[in-house]
């Protein structure tokens, strides 16, 4: 009797701009640990030269990082990417998550013949203040992504019409895929060592950030927060974890309001829960989300949060830690959430940890979820 062949390993190339430790980024490579390496092989296209936090990892997982230099240059970026995926493919799978970017990437894919094309949708609708040109950018991409994306996944219903228009619940080619996270790392809790490590006391007051140093995180307006929040409790402190383009601007407006020594810049770290572990109160006034991977690890770790409404709902997994606060009630307003929030017990850390375990924000669903997507089709 003939035993079966071997399942084909279906070769997927991600197309992500950078490996740093940001959320879709750490989501990608959580599901790439969880990916059975028999039936799956993950690339992964990077815009930039450097290496990356995550480089190392997707090598020991047998994928490659490749490099196509420059989209700031669309005709010739348009070139390389086609080049490098028939250099290095055959693809079966395209998986763009450059926003709308992503309508020219899966242009490209298509010219190089790739037969499924994937646009992931992260974010969600931002202010309405685009200049004209990016209007045009903006609309000329979306009309890309309906023609050349044969599927597409959102993150939560906030981030879907953003990417697929406000009808996109019709169009079978469009769905959701939560991302999950890694519990493992929130079993362990050792707050009062990463205090001691930060020269923070068992009596300070620690607010806490994840993120980008973008706009859309709002860094002046935590700021702000904090400034109101240090006038009625000195005994507090501010971390701030992460990277990006404007921490510099935001180290300046630092020293320029006299909060140095009340403010940390932790850059990009690979602890993070512990880190949330060490907070009494996560801080996120974002402007505009899709699903924040920060929110749902701050409740993993069973952190109080206030979060602005701009957050949606669906992050919500232990309710009974999370405020959403309107930017519109201003610094007092969000000082009075922080401050009224009740801080993390024992208890409520592991109620917390449990209500993620087996739920759709559990990376081992998620991961089956992508697995079960990139396999049907």
């Amino acid at each position: 009797m003939k035993s079966a062949a071997p399942a084909r390993v279906i070769r997927v190339a991600e197309i992500v701009g950078g490996l740093d430790r940001g959320g879709a980024e750490t989501w990608l490579v959580n599901v790439l640990r969880a990916l059975d390496r028999s039936r799956f092989s993950v690339d992964f296209v990077v815009h930039e030269e450097r290496s990356y936090p995550y480089e190392p990892e997707i090598v020991a997982h047998g994928g490659r990082v490749l490099r196509c230099l420059r989209p700031d240059r669309p005709i010739s970026y348009f070139r390389r990417l086609r080049a490098l995926l028939l250099e290095h493919g055959p693809y079966d799978i395209v998986h763009s998550h450059i926003h709308h970017y992503s309508g020219w990437v899966l242009a490209a894919a298509a010219a190089a013949g790739v037969k499924r094309r994937v646009v992931h949708g992260h974010l969600g609708a931002r202010k309405s203040d685009l200049s004209l040109g990016r209007r045009l950018f903006t609309g000329a991409m979306t009309t890309l992504i309906s023609r050349y994306a044969t599927g597409g996944l959102a993150v939560a219903r906030e981030a879907a019409p953003v990417l697929f228009g406000a009808r996109w619940e019709s169009d079978p080619r469009w769905r959701l895929l939560y991302c999950g996270i890694d519990l493992a790392p929130f079993s362990s809790r050792t707050p009062e060592r990463v205090r001691a490590a930060l020269h923070l006391s068992r009596e300070c007051f620690v607010m806490g950030h994840v993120g980008r140093f973008d706009p859309q995180k709002n860094h002046e307006g935590l700021l702000a927060v904090a400034q109101e929040v240090f006038r009625r409790r000195p005994e507090s402190h501010l971390l701030l974890v992460g990277t990006g383009p404007l921490r510099g601007a935001i180290e300046g407006r630092v020293a320029e309001m006299g909060l140095s020594d009340r403010v940390s810049f932790l850059g990009a770290r690979s602890d993070v829960p512990e880190l949330l572990g060490a907070m009494d109160v996560f801080v996120f006034p974002s402007l505009y989300e899709g699903l924040p991977l920060a929110v749902l690890e701050a409740q993993a770790a069973g952190v109080s949060s206030v979060l602005s409404t701009a957050v949606t709902e669906e992050v919500l997994v232990a309710p009974e830690l999370v405020q959403r606060v309107s930017l519109s009630a201003g610094p007092s307003g969000w000082a009075d959430a922080i401050l009224g929030a009740p801080r993390p017990t024992a208890e409520s850390r592991a109620r917390a940890l449990a209500a993620f375990e087996g739920s759709r924000f559990d990376v081992r669903m998620s991961a089956r979820a992508l697995a079960d997507y990139y396999a049907a089709g």
